[in-house]
This record gives C-alpha cells, structure tokens and sequence, in this order.
C-alpha cells in the first residue's frame, strides 16, 4: 500500500487528537492501488468540525465549516489545491456503518492511524478483480448522480462494472433529472475528461448516460474519440497547448474539459437549441461563450 506522504506527516497530529479518526474514501483506494491522492477525507464518531479546527491550528492552516449541519470542517494547505475534510460518520455511529452507505465497494474503505485496513463490503477484492461494485441495492438509486461516477471510475481505472450495479446504472440515467443540474454536470464533466476519454464514451452510450445529459443529439463516439486522440497527441508533444489546455476557462471547468464537450456537441447545429442545452446544464457565460465559438469553428 502506497501511502499519501501527507497522511504519513499528518499521523502525529492526528493521533494527539481526542477520537479515533479514520482516513476514508478515495484516499485508501488510490493507496492500495497505488496511486497518488490529493485531497484526504476523515471521517469520526463526532465533533469533526472540532477536529478540524483542532489538526488547522496544529499545522497553522486555515479551517472552515463545510457543513454545519453534517459536523464537516475542512483544513486549507498552503497550496489551496489541497484540503482535508473531517466529517461526522454519515450513517448512524459507527464506521462500518458509514463505509456501507458509501457509492461503490472500492470507495468503502478506511484505514486507522496504525494502518489497519477497515474493508466491511469486500472493497479490496473488487479492487483485485477490477470491478465496480455497489455497496448495497439502493446505493443509485438513493443518488442517481453515482451513475455517472460508475462510468468515470470503470473508464478511469480500466475495471468492468459488475451486471447488477450496470443495471442500477441503466436506471439511474433516467433520474438524473431528478438532480441539480450543476451536480450532474460536474459528474458527467468528470465522467469524459480521463486518461480513457473512448471507453467513457462508449460506457456513457451503452449506459443511457450520454442520451440523458445532451438529450438533443445522437450518441457521437466517433466524434469525440477522434478528438480525444488529437488531445493527446498535442499533449503529449507540445507543453503550452497542454498548459492552454488545463486553464481553468470559468468555475474551476478547464480548457481541456470544454473542448471534449465541445465535441460531443459538434454535430448540433441549430444554434437556439446549443443554447438551450449549455443553460440547461448551468454552464457560466464564459464556457457557453468558449464552446459555441468551438462548435461553429468546427
């Protein structure tokens, strides 16, 4: 297991802290699967806006409440690009509890501060066996939103989604509408934008995913994988386009981000209805102005 060298510098300060403090989510996922991790999410019994503020004045750092009511306080590093959130169990008082109401079984892991992994629905074998596994049967359904993150995590890691969970994927796609707008466009954003853009749009079209979030034009693979190629190749061979590509255009959406939806977009001509579809996906003006000058240029 590949620690975050953060969570190691952190372990002192935590273990100071009054309660057990577990690390959870993604952060232990990437560690057994050997991947860097950013952002550290913890999760105790109570008081984690306490803690919060307790581990920022340690480490001299600002601190905020995240969620008063869900006792979620948030540590700032010195990058600003980096936070650790602390939140009360989410589900009932224990943690077991807590990694059971998680999304996926890869993403309900914990790890105690002496290194003990806490894996309640099998997550490290589903790891093993490359799948994405629901936590439990309601787990979409209770947030259709998690649909989209199944095909970003199965594109993204190169992992199969498991039958049952690809049907509860099926079903979430029709609900999404359900869902704020800005969440599902932040999730769909995510779901395209990896290092496997082709798989995500073929699991974003076999899913329903695709027809749900642009339902004004057909399934465009083709389309988007060819300029997924010519993304990486100018990335690949050329920093500044990779720099141009990465800037942030308007509400932490990047240039890169844009242009892929941009192409999924490319076959819809009628202006008033390109319109309609960015508003309706509560895009800022300077992205709507970004990708209809992309979609009429192309």
């Amino acid at each position: 297991m590949r620690l975050p060298d953060l969570y190691v510098q952190l372990r002192p300060i935590l273990a100071q802290q009054a309660a057990a403090i577990y690390l959870v989510g993604g952060a232990v996922r990437d560690a057994v699967m050997g991947r860097e991790s950013d952002d550290l999410d913890f999760a105790v019994a109570a008081d984690g806006i306490k803690i919060a503020r307790s581990v920022a004045d340690a480490l001299g750092v600002p601190f905020y409440v995240l969620d008063r009511e869900r006792d979620v306080g948030r540590v700032v590093l010195p990058d600003e690009k980096t936070a650790l959130d602390f939140a009360r169990f989410r589900a009932g008082d224990s943690l077991e509890a807590d990694l059971w109401d998680r999304d996926f079984t890869l993403n309900a892991l914990a790890l105690d501060l002496d290194g003990r992994v806490i894996d309640p629905t099998n997550g490290m074998a589903d790891i093993a066996n490359r799948i994405v596994r629901m936590t439990h049967p309601d787990a979409i359904a209770h947030d259709p939103v998690r649909a989209l993150r199944a095909v970003r995590m199965a594109a993204a890691y190169q992992f199969a989604i498991e039958p049952e969970t690809g049907a509860a994927v099926r079903v979430g796609a029709t609900q999404l509408g359900n869902v704020s707008a800005e969440r599902t466009r932040d999730a769909f954003i995510k779901a395209i934008d990896n290092t496997h853009r082709k798989t995500s749009a073929q699991l974003l079209d076999e899913y329903g995913l695709l027809t749900a979030m642009l339902p004004e034009i057909a399934a465009l693979p083709l389309v988007f994988n060819h300029l997924s190629d010519g993304l990486d190749e100018c990335s690949l061979f050329h920093s500044d386009l990779e720099a141009y590509f990465e800037r942030t255009v308007d509400g932490g959406v990047t240039g890169r981000q844009l242009i892929l939806l941009s192409a999924l977009l490319s076959a819809q001509t009628n202006a008033q209805k390109l319109g309609n579809r960015l508003r309706a996906l509560k895009l800022s003006r300077a992205a709507v102005k970004h990708i209809t000058r992309t979609v009429a240029a192309s």
